[in-house]
């Protein structure tokens, strides 16, 4: 990654280096404040807005993409490490699916209306089963 940036006329600032560390050992999508919480212990002065002014040249540059989350919040991962997750729309469990789940839909939006699905943008949007039963519902299958 850093030898992509640097490819492409991009300095590698201390900020940056922190942040692609920060999201290289994250299991998941992290979000601006976690980032700036993890790489609080090795670089303590960086402000949060310098987290941003870094994360928009690193997703400028294709190394970091950006997801938004049910619940309108936005998250970073690494380019390099597409995924697709599924996340309740009400206590937020997020679950890591597949990377080919949504492929059969991917071909059928292909063929039959030229449409070049983006999978990996958002994740799908439900509720758990946790969340249904305290609800008392299930889910509403239309046509049935």
């Amino acid at each position: 990654m850093l030898g992509e940036l640097r490819a492409q006329g991009h300095r590698i600032t201390t900020a940056r280096r922190a942040v692609i560390q920060a999201l290289l050992h994250a299991e998941h999508g992290l979000s601006t404040g976690e980032i700036a919480t993890a790489i609080e212990a090795t670089q303590p002065d960086t402000h949060l807005s310098t987290v941003y002014r870094t994360l928009e040249a690193l997703e400028e540059a294709g190394i970091v993409v950006h997801v938004h989350g049910a619940s309108g919040g936005v998250t970073y991962q690494l380019a390099d490490r597409p995924h697709q997750s599924a996340e309740c729309d009400t206590c937020g469990l997020v679950i890591e699916l597949p990377l080919d789940i949504l492929d059969g839909v991917a071909r059928k939006l292909r063929a039959s209306h030229d449409f070049a699905l983006d999978t990996g943008h958002f994740p799908l949007i439900g509720r758990c089963a946790t969340c249904r039963a305290k609800a008392g519902t299930v889910p509403h299958r239309h046509g049935r």
